[in-house]
Order: structure tokens, then sequence, then C-alpha cells
């Protein structure tokens, strides 16, 4: 295979010493259309099949101290997204519904392991999560393609994201964390059975010899107790004015 891909730097604001979690939901509306945009351009060259969005915040390989993210095309499928695609399809094969819709109907009737929720979207520490504090926002309606999200929606889903970025900086004193962006490939061929959503881990270790060894996660923090205390948490709310 060519080595060939894309990867692309996003100043995400012009200050400084901002994160994620100082934003206005106005500013970081206009940040998830740049990545749209973005998307929707890549696709347009037949050498890449998937995209992903990623930002690192507070880690210590970034080499850039100011705030940033990026895009990242390859024409292949990255090995997790490949894995969650799979599972996906399995499960579509045996019960002939989308995984993710059902997992998004099964967390907001318990509401035990959900964060937040804002109107079509919603923030919750997966079941059995490999990471602790970890925290994924979905999309409440059916959707595998984030670059065709309406601009309605990205409202709501900015909302949700600065205020989780807020509670885990209020309940972990401002951890480093990496978010990401998993959308359907760019073929369209996983749109019956994948859901596009956000995952945020914060970094509070380095991985135990048994992660390494094995690839098995001991999460010594259960959802449960996470999503309860990230709800109880009060936000810095350090909002920018622009």
């Amino acid at each position: 295979m060519n080595a060939v891909g894309a990867h692309e730097l996003v100043v995400d604001t012009p200050d400084h010493d901002r994160s994620w979690a100082d934003c206005s939901v106005s500013h970081m509306t206009t940040l998830l259309g740049v990545y749209q945009e973005r998307l929707r351009d890549l696709r347009r060259d037949p050498r890449f099949h998937f995209a992903v969005v990623l930002m690192n915040r507070g880690a210590v390989w970034s080499r850039f101290p100011h705030a940033h993210s990026h895009v990242i095309a390859t024409p292949f499928a990255p090995k997790r997204l490949d894995d969650e695609i799979a599972g996906a399809r399995e499960y579509h094969r045996r019960k002939e519904r989308c995984v993710y819709c059902d997992q998004v109907a099964e967390e907001t009737a318990m509401a035990t392991r959900v964060v937040a929720r804002r109107p079509g979207v919603v923030a919750l520490a997966p079941f059995a999560s490999p990471h602790p504090y970890e925290v994924w926002v979905l999309p409440e309606r059916h959707d595998a393609d984030f670059a065709t999200t309406s601009a309605d929606e990205l409202a709501p889903l900015s909302a949700i994201l600065v205020d989780i970025l807020d509670r885990l900086r209020a309940t972990l004193r401002d951890p480093a964390y990496s978010v990401a962006l998993h959308t359907g490939p760019f073929d369209h061929t996983a749109d019956a059975v994948f859901h596009w959503h956000w995952e945020i881990v914060p970094h509070l270790g380095p991985p135990l010899g048994m992660e390494w060894a094995t690839g098995i996660h001991a999460n010594p923090v259960p959802p449960e107790v996470a999503a309860a205390q990230l709800r109880q948490a009060t936000p810095v709310t350090l909002r920018p004015t622009r």
C-alpha cells in the first residue's frame, strides 16, 4: 500500500491559553462546522476512505502549546474504527437493529450512566468503560455521517461538549485529555449500522502493565460512579468573550 494520507492542523481559538472547556457555544459550533467542511472536502479525494478528528489537551507529547486539533484521513480503516464497525455489523446481522440506537435508548431510559442531555444528543459514561471517566457523546437519532449533521444540531452538540469538558476539569482538577470523533466511512457502507460519536478520555496516568501486555483494561472507577460525579460537578465556566 502506498504511504498516502492527509493530516491537517486546526487552530481551535485565537486565545493561546483557552481550551474547548472555555469556548462559547457559538465558537464551538463554528469549530464543528470547520470539521464538517474538511470532512466533505477530503471525501472528494478518491484515495481516502476514512477520517477522524482528534484533539489532545495538555498531552506531554504535544508539540504545540496553543489549543489545536487534527483532521486525519487514511486510505484504510484505522483499527479502532474497523473493530467498532465490525462489531456493529455483527450486532445488526443478529438483531436487525443498530447497536448505537439500542445503547442510546437503554442508557437514557436507565439514566444511571447518563452525564448530560441536550436536544437530540446525549453524553454518557459507556458500560464497561476501559478508561476512568471516559465519556461518549452521541446523537439520539440514527446518523452515521457527522459531515451531514445539520447546522441546527450543531449548537446542542457544541453545548454538551463544552459542558462535559468543563465538568471533567472541575471533577479531576483540569486533567489532560483526548477527544476523538469517530464517523462512518466515506463510501457510506456502514450507514445502516454505525453512529458517529465523540469519545472523551482523560489522561489519568500511564497504562498499567496488564494493559500493555494483554490489551485488557482495568478501570478502577465504575462508569456509574464517574457519571454521578460528573453530574454533580460545578463547572468552572471560564468563557471567552469572543
